[in-house]
């Protein structure tokens, strides 16, 4: 049974309306004011940070911006300034150590926002129900935070239609998984359901192929040929995909690979399994 992930909920900052400001030389200050009772969030979608995935956050979503926090002791990040300005993001230049007091690391920029409004079952089934040729990542009880990030870049660069994620028990849209899916997550539609047995039954329904994937004990990807409708069902490290997942699919492959080595990470497997679905 895969394990809870450790990296959980939430908050714990909060901004005094008008903030604290000090002044130097050349910049306005912003302090954060932190709650007295909890420490500051570090795995949790109040915050985006890094260039491309900040980046990306303010294009696509800069409603969803309440600040800007950048490092008085970077440069480099005009591009990121014009836009928020251009956006009417409010920003803050902040000592290098306070973006370090939120991020949990060492990062030149920050970006405090909403929570990323997430699709549910019906949104998926009308959106695979309007294409003639669609791939969904189904992530079967993915609970590292970077996993999900890095599946999520690559089912955008290889064009996926969406992804789904499991309401319980699997990582969700947080800071880091942002951070590392480079800013990926806002191009492309990410379903929660409770479950994604449903969801794969809903696909198949529609007349999709699900497809999904084993370390061993399954034939493997070779020659095998992606229908153009498909649902490729990927699972956790530890213990891939659930059998009672596995039984949905419609065929179960392996990517080949040494024998003298570990399996290899959910994220590599996604990323070659997409590219060989893409190329056919």
């Amino acid at each position: 049974m895969t394990k809870w992930s450790k990296n959980r909920f939430f908050n714990g900052i909060i901004i005094k309306k008008e903030g604290t400001m000090n002044r130097d030389k050349r910049h306005k200050v912003f302090k954060p004011q932190f709650s007295k009772d909890r420490k500051p969030a570090r795995d949790s979608a109040d915050f985006v940070a890094g260039y491309h995935p900040v980046r990306e956050f303010i294009i696509k979503n800069p409603a969803r911006v309440s600040k800007l926090l950048v490092s008085t002791r970077s440069s480099g990040l005009d591009e990121i300034i014009s836009l928020a300005k251009a956006n009417g993001v409010p920003f803050h230049f902040v000592p290098p150590e306070k973006l370090r007091e939120i991020a949990g690391r060492s990062e030149n920029i920050l970006a405090l926002v909403s929570g990323t409004p997430l699709l549910g079952m019906d949104e998926l089934k009308d959106k695979a129900a309007a294409l003639d040729k669609g791939l969904f990542v189904i992530l079967d009880e993915i609970t590292d935070t970077h996993n999900l990030g890095a599946i999520i870049r690559s089912a955008v660069c290889f064009g996926a239609d969406g992804v789904v994620i499991q309401k319980w028990r699997a990582a969700t849209l947080t800071g880091a998984v942002h951070t590392a899916s480079a800013g990926a997550v806002s191009h492309i539609d990410v379903y929660s359901v409770p479950n994604v047995k449903n969801a794969i039954s809903a696909l198949k329904d529609l007349e999709y192929f699900a497809v999904g994937t084993a370390s061993e004990g399954a034939k493997t990807m070779e020659g095998f040929v992606f229908p153009e409708k498909l649902a490729v069902v990927i699972g956790s490290e530890e213990s891939g995909i659930r059998k009672t997942v596995a039984e949905l699919c419609d065929e179960v492959v392996a990517i080949p690979q040494n024998k003298s080595i570990a399996s290899l990470n959910a994220s590599v497997a996604a990323g070659i399994i997409l590219y060989a679905a893409r190329r056919k």
